[in-house]
């Protein structure tokens, strides 16, 4: 079960399967350690302002040297999502069927 994040409200940023294969949990473990809002949805993480957006990701401590690569590596992955803004909408539910 994956999400399709239209207004983002009931996708969770870190714990659903909505960018990519895997949670972001998965994909980026130190990071979800580091993570100051563990439960936010993908709507409390993505702001904007005009017509620029960003992620708005905290962390509880500032980052050490070795895990800035890991930072932009998601902020680069995040990047390549959505760069217009969340679309109008419900999240969907998207069910694979595999055989």
């Amino acid at each position: 079960m994956r999400f399709e994040v239209r207004n983002g409200v009931k996708v969770l940023f870190w714990h659903d399967m909505w960018c990519g294969d895997q949670p972001l949990k998965v994909q980026f473990p130190n990071l979800f350690r580091l993570a100051r809002l563990r439960d936010a949805t993908v709507h409390d993480i993505y702001s904007w302002n005009g017509t620029q957006h960003y992620w708005d990701i905290t962390f509880t401590r500032s980052p050490n040297d070795w895990e800035e690569d890991s930072i932009i590596s998601l902020l680069s992955f995040l990047a390549d999502w959505n760069v217009d803004g969340l679309p109008e909408g419900d999240d969907k539910i998207i069910w694979s069927l595999t055989s």
